[in-house]
Order: C-alpha cells, then sequence, then structure tokens
C-alpha cells in the first residue's frame, strides 16, 4: 500500500505550492505530467474548479500538469462524480487503457464516496467501488489549491509506483487442494459461518439496488440457498430457485447475479 506524503497547508501560496509540484513532476517523470479528466457522473461543480485551475488565475500548466484527450497518453486519470451504472463499464475500460504506472486521483465528495447519492440505485457509488483509488481530494468542490494539493500527494505514489520492486512467494500446493472450493463455507453436515467481509459485502450489494428492506429479505433467501449448494456450481443452478420465488423480476435477477460474483470472487482470492 503506498504511503501519502503530507499535504501541505491551505495558507501556502499557489506560487509555493506550484513550485513544489513542478519540482516533483519533472524529478520523477523528466517531462509534464499527463492528466486525463473522467466524468461519471458528476454536477458540474468540479469541473469547474478543475477549469478554474487551468485560467489564467491559477495556470497550473506553467507547473507542468498538462491535460490529454487519450487514456493512452495519462499519467494520471482526474475522476469527478459518482460512477453511474451506465459508466461503470467506460470508466474500466478507460483505466485498463491507461498505461502503467499510472495513479488515480477522486475528485470531489461525489468520487471519494458517492456523495449524497452513495446508496442510490443508479450509481455504483464512490470511484474506489470501480477502479483503485490513490488520492481523494474531498470537498463538494475542492478548491483549485486542493486539487493541486491533491496532485502533489499523487506524485509522491506515481514516484512510488515506478521505483517499486514486488516479490511474490508461492504458495504451497498442497494448501490450495486440500479441499474442494465451498468446502471451505460449508461442511458436510453443518454450517460454517462465513466470513464477515464476504457477508458485509453481500448485504451492502442487496441494499444498493434493493433498498434496506427488499434487500434484508433477498439476502435471507439467499443465505438460506448458500447452506444447501456444495459447489458452485451448484450455486448458480439454485439461484434460479431465488429468481423464480421472486415472480421473475428481472432486477432480482441482476442482484442475485452481482452475489453469486461476490462469492466466487471471494473464493479465488481464497486460493
Amino acid at each position: 500500500m503506498a504511503i501519502l506524503a503530507k499535504m501541505l497547508p491551505q495558507s501556502t501560496s499557489v506560487e509555493k505550492l506550484g513550485e513544489e509540484v513542478k519540482r516533483r513532476i519533472f524529478g520523477t517523470l523528466k517531462r509534464s505530467l499527463y492528466v486525463l479528466r473522467v466524468d461519471t457522473g458528476s454536477c458540474n461543480g468540479c469541473e469547474i474548479e478543475i477549469f478554474a485551475a487551468l485560467s489564467p488565475l491559477y495556470d497550473v500548466e506553467r507547473f507542468g500538469i498538462r491535460l490529454v484527450i487519450s487514456p493512452r497518453h495519462a499519467d494520471a486519470l482526474l475522476v469527478t462524480g459518482p460512477v453511474t451504472r451506465q459508466y461503470r463499464a467506460v470508466l474500466e475500460r478507460v483505466y485498463r487503457m491507461t498505461p502503467d504506472p499510472k495513479v488515480v486521483i477522486a475528485i470531489g465528495a461525489c468520487a471519494c464516496g458517492g456523495g449524497v447519492w452513495y446508496n442510490s440505485f443508479a450509481v455504483e457509488g464512490g470511484i474506489d467501488q470501480v477502479i483503485p483509488v490513490d488520492v481523494y481530494v474531498p470537498g463538494c468542490p475542492p478548491h483549485p489549491v486542493a486539487i493541486l494539493q491533491g496532485i502533489l500527494v499523487a506524485l509522491d505514489v506515481l514516484k512510488q509506483k515506478i521505483e517499486k520492486v514486488s516479490y511474490r512467494e508461492e504458495k504451497p500446493e498442497e494448501e490450495w487442494k486440500l479441499r474442494p472450493p465451498l468446502a471451505l463455507l460449508f461442511e458436510r453436515e453443518t454450517l460454517v459461518k462465513i466470513s464477515w467481509e464476504l457477508y458485509r459485502d453481500i448485504m451492502r450489494t442487496a441494499r444498493k439496488y434493493l433498498g434496506y428492506l427488499y434487500g434484508v429479505q433477498l439476502v435471507k433467501d439467499y443465505f438460506a440457498l448458500l447452506s444447501e449448494v456444495r459447489t458452485l456450481g451448484e450455486l448458480r443452478e439454485a439461484s434460479k430457485k431465488i429468481v423464480e420465488a421472486w415472480n421473475r423480476d428481472p432486477r432480482i435477477a441482476q442482484v442475485v447475479e452481482e452475489l453469486n460474483k461476490l462469492v466466487e470472487k471471494h473464493f479465488a482470492q481464497k486460493h
């Protein structure tokens, strides 16, 4: 996990802050920092502050910060707004197209945690619900100086990514071949408690799509189903019964599919 540098106080002048940003940019990259602005459903408040940072009053381009229009040219993604359900796939594709090493900066309260739409059916939540975030810049909207400070912090993260050395310790083959996947969760005779992380993710996903009342009801049905299956294949087949019990509602089918993916992802990480 990257260690973020200490942010400068708000009282710091733009000139002093900008010179520090410029020094770190050219010290790390030997060229300008290329930034791509990504709007995933913003109200346009954060965009106004970003454009203000580009205006003659602040003119952050003189410090070596350049906006680009293609993710293939970007070093950093400046993301605003909560992630709408329609934009999720686009944001994931933009993230994959951006070459490594890269940093993601969440600008504004909505990008940091979903803002006032954090539990809305129409949004996925904050940016970190879809792609990894390296730096959070809170505010509704954040001041241009705060955005410049966020870029300054992101430069330290980018430097660590450029200079990082990775080590991987291979697990003994016997550790993950002892028992079938769901045996870690369900024994032959008795139900084993699932991990708190999986329970939390299942409950959070169901509530996000269906609300508290119907979300909890669906989770109860889903947990009852989990106690009856032995493998991931059986889980997918048996989950169809839930959709049928809810009158084959397409929304329920979508939520059940998301819950199945959570369980599969959980056991994929375990092995």
